[in-house]
């Protein structure tokens, strides 16, 4: 039986190698032995599965998927990178079913692993041998708590209003939590909270590895806005972590990534964004793309002056009104984000912060261009070239064209959605708000073709991202390869003779990274963003997360403000020569600073305090008491203390009683 022969391999080399892990007896001694029929005989019976309710109406995959499923298989294990085998795939819709998926793992010998939006680098949300128990289908938006009184009058990181909180499920993407925003507070409040671009990643994963996004500069990791966890644990108890209850867990749970239990739900803070300096003005919320020359060493030293004097020594009320990223041509590099203002207050701070120097943005620049109210305004008094500035009325509008301009095109198409090539039919929108892309690759294929993508600048487009993400199954929220887009990559000319599983496997590389970055001699840094043809700064952490204590939460790398997503082995090997040669590294490598939600691959003898900086060892005694069973144990995440000597043979003796 296939289904047999995959769990019982996969299982047993997942476990052979944790007990490798451990000194002495290890975890060999902990757990009962795999027992695929018996898991199968669980779920089935615990969960009420019938396999006719089909869950995800694009790949057709029911409630429960194993490796005797087939295709139904293949297409629910696929990640966003990696290529794993997991025992059983759990589409979970309630906390219930959490609990009695975890409680049949156990009990059969088999670890688990959570999964929500799928973005894991390695493909660790679906590991060899586990339990796969998703998430995703769990969000439910109307069911958000909205709570306007618990924290009300309190302030946070700069003495920022507090407005409230939501909780909202775990598994819950992007999509669903920017369009919850828009539909619960109004636009004159507001309303902020930390949450990524990319519109499929879920709530949950992002938090619990730090969390960062746009907004992090003004409102710190997703974790300083984290306000209570629940979670199910090994044992299939359901407990909340907070400052006051479980508190050791809750500190855990700020940083230190996954591996303690399914998290279920969160409730963060909603902050007030900043007011505007007219009062008798309304609030206003910027998209900003700002091009600066960088053709020459001196130019990327001037940019590197003066974005590091920006980020680190100007008054930090100002500048962490921008958050964003950065990205690179061939000359130039670009900031490209929001701004927490109107685009007078924008050109007024940037011009006084220095970084509208004389010819930034160096002669073969675009005219700079001002839309308002989706219409391009022909008087302003932005800088002639080199900056594109829209302006809104709401901060979910902003993320919208955040995410029509970068992940819903620029980024992987075809992967960081569920798209087809026709982004507008997959969206409800008229094909004439869509325009021609000629050229895109995918993968192995020889052969390039044409798809559509939405017109960013169309107020339609807008709207319906920010109303579309309201619906946890639309297009926005999902992750991974449509069937439909394989299909047609393959039905390009040119492209017939592929085979799908060939051309699947083709874009599954896995040796992605991210390192975060303190502040660089300029030399450094101009360096690093002169030659960045194979990174880019994903998101800025200056400001507010600085300021936050050290110890009070397990995040390590409170002192650094950039984070660098590195797909190619080239640019890490560049990147990573370039810090040992600077004085903030001094050639010491266990200095370099990584990311849990950037995991890379195996083989860093370093990885500990690459992550965890010295926050190891207290998150190892945490783990100790939530997960004693190392049920929810992943390479590269916080593992359990080596048992003593002593104590690994009283439990060998008594297991023989």
């Amino acid at each position: 039986n296939l289904y047999i022969s995959i769990s019982i391999i996969f299982s047993l080399l997942v476990r052979t190698t944790k007990a490798q892990d451990h000194d002495t007896c290890g975890i060999l001694c902990e757990t009962k032995a795999v027992s695929p029929l018996g898991l199968r005989s669980c779920l089935k019976s615990g969960l009420e599965f019938d396999p006719s309710v089909i869950v995800d109406d694009i790949l057709n995959v029911p409630k429960l998927v194993f490796p005797s499923d087939g295709d139904a298989y293949d297409l629910a294990r696929e990640a966003f990178k990696g290529d794993m085998y997991p025992a059983a795939i759990v589409y979970a819709h309630s906390n219930e079913d959490v609990k009695k998926a975890i409680n049949c793992a156990v009990q059969n010998g088999h670890s688990v692993s959570a999964r929500g939006g799928n973005h894991n680098l390695q493909g660790l949300g679906a590991m060899h041998g586990y339990v796969v128990i998703d998430t995703r289908l769990m969000c439910s938006p109307d069911d958000f708590i909205i709570d306007r009184t618990t924290l009300a009058g309190s302030k946070h990181i700069f003495d920022q209003n507090v407005i409230g909180t939501m909780k909202l499920q775990a598994g819950c993407p992007m999509g669903v939590v920017n369009s919850a925003m828009n539909k619960y507070f109004a636009p004159s409040e507001g309303a902020l909270t930390v949450y990524s671009y990319c519109p499929s990643i879920s709530i949950g994963g992002f938090l619990i590895g730090g969390g960062s996004g746009d907004q992090t500069p003004y409102l710190g990791w997703g974790i300083d806005v984290l306000h209570e966890i629940d979670i199910t644990l090994y044992d299939g108890s359901e407990v909340t972590a907070s400052e006051e209850q479980n508190s050791d867990l809750f500190w855990a749970l700020r940083g230190g990534g996954p591996g303690l239990g399914i998290v279920t739900d969160v409730t963060m803070k909603i902050v007030e964004s900043p007011p505007p300096r007219d009062v008798s003005a309304e609030r206003k919320f910027l998209h900003v793309k700002v091009q600066f020359d960088v053709s020459d060493s001196e130019k990327a030293n001037q940019f590197s002056a003066a974005f590091q004097h920006f980020m680190y020594d100007f008054d930090p009320i100002v500048s962490t009104k921008f958050g964003g990223m950065g990205s690179k041509s061939a000359l130039h590099h670009f900031l490209i984000g929001h701004y927490l203002g109107s685009w007078e207050e924008f050109v007024e701070d940037w011009t006084d912060a220095g970084l509208f120097y004389e010819n930034f943005a160096g002669p073969d620049a675009y005219e700079s261009v001002l839309y308002q109210n989706y219409e391009v305004q022909t008087s302003h008094s932005l800088p002639s070239k080199g900056v594109i500035v829209t302006e809104f009325d709401s901060y979910p509008e902003v993320w919208a064209l955040r995410v029509c301009d970068a992940d819903l095109m620029g980024v992987a198409p075809g992967r960081s959605i569920r798209r087809t090539f026709n982004l507008c039919a997959d969206l409800g929108l008229d094909d004439e708000l869509c325009n021609e892309v000629k050229g895109v690759g995918f993968g192995n294929a020889p052969s390039t073709f044409t798809i559509y993508n939405p017109d960013c600048n169309k107020k339609e487009v807008i709207e319906t991202l920010v109303k579309n993400g309201y619906d946890i199954n639309s297009v926005i929220n999902r992750s991974g390869l449509h069937p439909k887009y394989v299909e047609q990559v393959i039905a390009t000319p040119g492209n017939e003779d592929l085979d799908i599983v060939e051309l699947r496997l083709s874009m599954k590389d896995s040796t992605y990274h991210g390192v975060l970055l303190p502040r660089l001699e300029v030399e450094t840094f101009a360096d690093i963003f002169r030659n960045s043809s194979f990174y880019h700064a994903t998101h800025f952490q200056y400001g507010a997360p600085i300021m936050v204590p050290d110890d009070s939460t397990a995040f390590a790398q409170r002192d650094t403000g950039i984070m660098l997503y590195l797909p190619f082995k080239e640019g890490r090997d560049f990147v990573f020569k370039a810090l040992l040669e600077d004085d903030a590294y001094g050639g010491d490598a266990s200095k370099l600073q990584g990311y849990i939600n950037y995991l890379g691959p195996k083989g860093n003898p370093n990885w500990r305090k690459f992550y965890f900086g010295d926050k190891y060892d207290k998150l190892q005694m945490v783990k100790e008491i939530y997960d004693p069973m190392d049920v929810f144990g992943k390479p590269n995440t916080i593992e359990l203390p080596p048992p003593s000597e002593k104590a690994c043979k009283e439990e060998v003796k008594n297991s023989k009683k």
